[in-house]
């Protein structure tokens, strides 16, 4: 595979965002927002990549954030999650934590949101009266978190992946992916769990719990984000890998030149922030297929129009 393959063709725009290191970085339909060592959240408007809003949540860095149709939910090196109203980015509530804890990462559903912290534990807040209803105890630090709607699923710095019922809250199954690597991240789809070292990926079933594919080769796994189609990898090698979720086929390889410390992706676009402060938005594996097929709608809702009023007429 060439490395450099239409790497300038994949580049649609690059934003100077943040002072300093992005640390997380998420998309909506209409929105990108990122997270920053600078304690910034800004959000980017997706039509012209312009900054919609800048958002401090004072001297700390953001960690990690999530965002519903109504709320954003920002963790930070304090220990504290702000919960902001997406119609006027004010602070709605404070998930405050010990301040010896550091916030890893965030997941939330209808009812809970869960925070990773590196004092070992998972808290679980009721999103309606702001409560925290539970505590999960863990043998080592909580790294990344992940919620679908039976479980929950928690990767931890001493290579293992608790999975826990989210009914009963007890611990129903867990994974070892490595005795001696910490997990950095962890995601989920219908049919597999994927788990990251520094160094590898590992696919599991999500089913039998068994190692379906192990993904290597890499260096620095920062994040990883995953789509019907594709795994995206970002690395601290500067690399941007795609695997193919059929083959378990490397398919493309992009660089950057900077390392990759944060990565998501939508239906068009993938979306990277580095350890300088810069967002780039890549062309997604199928961009031009899916431009292709919205043209054809947008031809066929013309032709459509064209002939009623043609009706109209006669």
């Amino acid at each position: 595979m060439n490395e450099n393959d239409t790497i300038e063709e994949r580049i649609v725009t690059t934003i100077k965002a943040h002072k300093s290191q992005v640390n997380d970085i998420f998309t909506d339909k209409n929105f990108v927002y990122s997270g920053s060592k600078d304690g910034f959240i800004k959000v980017w408007d997706k039509k012209q990549w312009g900054e919609k809003h800048s958002i401090s949540v004072g001297r700390v860095w953001v960690n990690s954030i999530v965002v519903d149709s109504q709320h954003a939910f920002i963790g930070s090196s304090d220990a504290v999650v702000s919960v902001l109203d997406k119609k006027n980015w004010k602070d709605v509530a404070h998930l405050k934590h010990s301040r010896l804890s550091i916030i890893n990462s965030i997941s939330i559903d209808k009812t809970y949101v869960f925070v990773a912290l590196n004092d070992r534990t998972i808290r679980i807040w009721n999103r309606e009266n702001c409560e925290e209803e539970h505590k999960l105890k863990h043998k080592a630090i909580v790294q990344s978190v992940f919620s679908d709607t039976k479980d929950l699923y928690v990767a931890l710095s001493n290579g293992m992946v608790n999975i826990w019922n989210k009914k009963s809250w007890s611990l129903d199954y867990t994974i070892q992916h490595s005795t001696f690597r910490t997990l950095h991240s962890i995601a989920i789809d219908k049919s597999f769990i994927f788990t990251a070292t520094s160094k590898e990926i590992k696919v599991w079933d999500k089913k039998t719990k068994n190692l379906v594919v192990k993904l290597d080769g890499m260096k620095g796994i920062q994040s990883i984000t995953i789509d019907a189609d594709y795994v995206f990898v970002g690395s601290s090698d500067k690399f941007i890998r795609i695997w193919d979720k059929n083959s378990w086929n490397e398919i493309q390889r992009l660089k950057s030149t900077r390392k990759i410390t944060s990565l998501c992706v939508d239906d068009l676009y993938m979306y990277s922030g580095d350890s300088k402060g810069f967002i780039t938005v890549w062309k997604h594996p199928l961009y031009d297929q899916k431009m292709k097929q919205k043209e054809t709608k947008t031809i066929k809702k013309s032709t459509t129009k064209k002939k009623v009023k043609k009706k109209e007429k006669t």
